[in-house]
Parts: C-alpha cells; structure tokens; sequence
C-alpha cells in the first residue's frame, strides 16, 4: 500500500513526499524480514536473549512498542544486565 502511494506521488511529481513513503516501505518490510527470521532461528534457541532484542528492534520499527516491551522484559528474564535491552526498555512509552 505504501509503495503504490509512493509511485502515486511520484507520479503527480511530489518527489519528496514519495520518497518519504518509499523509506518508510523498505523499513517496514525489512522488519518484517527480520521478524520472520528470528521466528525461524528461535525454534533451535528459544531462550537466546539477542534474538529476542532482535525481534524488538524490528518491533519498535514498526511502531510496536507494547510487543516490542514484551520482547525486551524475555531478554532481562534471560540477562538481566542485558543494557540495551534495559535502555530500550526506558525509552518505552
């Protein structure tokens, strides 16, 4: 959806506009990617805490923050002096 609106605005020559909306497509959809992959690599390391900051990463790209705070609290059950994830964890709303 977002691609297509990028090419529409390209299309009615708003450049700038379309290329916000074709960042924000390439975002979404390379954590998407991401999400899928760590959901394949925690099925051989259910409990590996960089795989779950990972998926809160991509979380947090797609603007998830309650699933992604879910995501960083496993983290700190698996390390609980993870930093980044105690970090991310603040900036959390």
């Amino acid at each position: 959806m977002l691609f297509r609106y990028a090419q529409l605005l390209e299309a009615l020559g708003q450049r700038d506009e379309s290329q916000r909306f074709r960042q924000r497509f390439t975002q979404i959809d390379q954590a998407l990617k991401e999400i899928e992959s760590v959901q394949k690599a925690l099925v051989q390391r259910p409990r590996d805490p960089e795989l779950r900051l990972r998926a809160a990463k991509a979380l947090l790209a797609l603007d998830r923050s309650q699933q992604a705070r879910g995501w960083l609290e496993g983290v700190l059950l698996e390390a609980p002096d993870h930093a980044e994830a105690q970090a991310l964890l603040r900036q959390l709303p």
